[in-house]
């Protein structure tokens, strides 16, 4: 049970200090109290299409956005990943003010400024104005966190991505999963770690075992391990763990989804989806023919990357993922 890749200090690993790939660059954010990474690609030459926005989850960063960034940055489509504060390169807040401190709310608005920076670039860049045009992808809690925004009328976005996301009807039944089925020992080892929020992430097997497929090589896992963040809020996801967003809000700050058209062919896609369950011996519809039959609707899509852990964007399956975000993108 050791202690050794516990951090009770701000730390950034150099590789997170290192410059991003190319043609990838960096800036920040800046604000009185904390200044931002904002890791980002814009084309030479102005296009019309839409930003990308990448939100991490918990113990991430902009960094682990690198893979889909590259691969949108090759098709010449702007994209930006921030890092809010306590992660990657933005200000690092002290063990107690991050880990007991730090709320839902306040990580929040760190997303929404990285929302307005982006359309401020990206207005500038065009020279016209950009409010509302975002696609905002996000991941496990910063998939939370985008819904969050969004239910509270804090942003409005072109589209919204959700990538192996934190539902916005809470994630208790995840989060039980982990701590008695996937790491039985989860409980013991945080209270021998003295609540360290790391501790269930504090080895490389454990972060094998929760973030990735068995595909992925241990030397990868031990370096994202290192690069992950030193610490987390854990406020953060325990306000998840309840509905905590609103579907018909979160809809209505997507524009185009308040037309009443569109409201009536998703509502005819829920009922359509819910019929199907009703003829099946499995009511929770998780079979995978209704999966597959039900997988799109008109304006919403679920899609399964085959094989791939909770970190797909960094996983061996990544690229599978990035089509799929592409082919949505496409279409919006």
């Amino acid at each position: 049970m050791s202690f050794s890749n516990l951090h009770w200090c701000p730390y950034v690993a150099e590789s997170i200090r290192a410059s991003p790939p190319h043609p990838l660059q960096r800036t920040y954010i800046r604000s009185q109290t904390y200044d931002l990474e904002l890791v980002f690609f814009t084309p030479s030459q102005s296009t019309p299409c839409q930003p990308l926005l990448f939100a991490h989850g918990g113990y991430g960063s902009a960094s682990v956005w690198y893979p889909y960034m590259l691969f949108f940055a090759a098709r010449n489509i702007p994209c930006y990943a921030i890092s809010y504060r306590g992660h990657g390169n933005s200000t690092c807040p002290g063990f107690l003010q991050m880990v007991y401190g730090t709320t839902k709310g306040m990580l929040a608005n760190d997303l929404v400024a990285g929302v307005q920076e982006v359309e401020r670039r990206e207005s500038e860049r065009k020279g016209e104005v950009m409010e509302g045009e975002v696609v905002l992808v996000g991941h496990s809690s910063g998939g939370g966190l985008a819904q969050y925004v969004l239910s509270e009328g804090m942003v409005r976005v072109k589209g919204l991505v959700l990538l192996g996301s934190v539902p916005g009807f809470g994630s208790l039944g995840v989060y039980k999963n982990w701590w008695f089925r996937v790491d039985p020992f989860f409980m013991p080892r945080v209270v021998l770690h003295l609540w360290h929020p790391t501790s269930p992430l504090s080895t490389d097997a454990l972060v094998k075992r929760v973030f990735f497929s068995d595909e992925k090589s241990d030397e990868e896992v031990a370096v994202f391990r290192q690069n992950m963040a030193p610490y987390e809020s854990y406020w953060w996801p325990m306000s998840m763990m309840w509905t905590f967003a609103d579907a018909g809000r979160v809809l209505q700050s997507i524009k185009g989804w308040n037309q009443a058209e569109i409201m009536e062919q998703l509502s005819a896609w829920y009922r359509s989806a819910f019929d199907s369950m009703r003829k099946t011996d499995n009511p929770k519809g998780s079979g995978s023919e209704i999966v597959k039959s039900q997988m799109r609707g008109e304006g919403v899509r679920f899609e399964m990357v085959e094989g791939a852990g909770h970190h797909v964007q960094n996983d061996v399956q990544w690229e599978d993922g990035a089509l799929k975000i592409l082919d949505f993108y496409e279409q919006l």
